[in-house]
């Protein structure tokens, strides 16, 4: 149902741009698709990502939305990183939806 998006449009990244320095979620589509942007915020070092787990539409007292489950993944205490501020990102595209997206970050 979901996938990375991959390359995406120009105006993708200027969305991304909002929520990129201060973490979050943002919702936002174009004439086909439907794009789960997700930011976690500034990390001190590399080695951070975001993994997408599963994305499926639910129901909930009669309304239907889309559950997109997500997960931080941090560096190995004994990983060699680069010492450097990062911003960790990651742009999912799902078919055109109007339903509402929710986001689930899983903890380990």
């Amino acid at each position: 149902m979901y996938r990375f998006a991959g390359e995406y449009p120009r105006w993708i990244e200027e969305k991304l741009e909002q929520i990129r320095k201060e973490g979050g979620v943002l919702t936002v589509s174009d004439d086909t698709h439907t794009y789960i942007l997700l930011a976690t915020g500034e990390r001190p070092t590399g080695g951070y990502s975001i993994k997408v787990l599963d994305a499926e539409e639910r129901v909930e007292n009669g309304k239907a939305y889309i559950l997109v489950k997500a997960k931080e993944l941090k560096p190995a205490p004994d990983a060699i990183v680069i010492q450097v501020i990062t911003y960790p990102t990651a742009v999912y595209r799902l078919p055109k939806t109007d339903l509402p997206v929710k986001v689930e970050w899983v903890r380990e």
